[in-house]
């Protein structure tokens, strides 16, 4: 029994300490310690988990993250804010900050007078988007947007349209 506990521990510090070498390597997570409304770490810049497990390291986009644990540096903004509050839609997985649709408005609106914040949070319901617009208020943001998407309302195409798209 003794044995099996040792071995128990041994596994866990062998785990614990793969995952702060992985850590180490510019991986950025979630800061978990404020669940269910967990941020970003902040002021950091690397790779996401999931998106490094998905699209493979080389292929995964880094992301810079602010003082308030998301993607714009709402801080510093000088400019009239059009806050962009939403799921992993708004923040981009996979996509470096121009690609993001928060990025795509940044081009359309004027520049010298508005700045757009990706303050989409991977993983947020609507009660914890609006609990980040909450605290992000003091900022006074001129617009918020907030995109809202249903998932389960997505459904996966038949096999035959799928044959048809030519996927399998």
């Amino acid at each position: 029994m003794i044995l099996y506990l040792l071995i128990l521990i041994a596994a866990i510090l062998v785990v614990e300490f793969l995952l702060r070498i992985h850590t180490d390597k510019k991986i950025i997570s979630y800061d978990l310690r404020y669940y269910p409304y967990y941020r970003r770490p902040r002021n950091r810049r690397g790779k996401d988990v999931y998106n490094v497990e998905r699209l493979g390291k080389k292929q995964a986009p880094f992301m810079t993250t602010y003082s308030e644990g998301i993607r714009g540096d709402i801080t510093k903004e000088k400019r009239k804010i059009i806050l962009a509050a939403g799921c992993s839609f708004t923040e981009g997985a996979g996509l470096t900050d121009p690609e993001t649709f928060p990025g795509q408005l940044q081009k359309l609106v004027d520049s010298k007078k508005y700045g757009v914040i990706n303050a989409g949070m991977g993983g947020y319901g609507l009660f914890q988007i609006e609990k980040l617009v909450e605290d992000l208020l003091k900022y006074n943001p001129a617009i918020v947007v907030v995109q809202l998407l249903d998932f389960n309302t997505l459904h996966e195409p038949e096999n035959s349209q799928r044959a048809a798209l030519g996927s399998t």
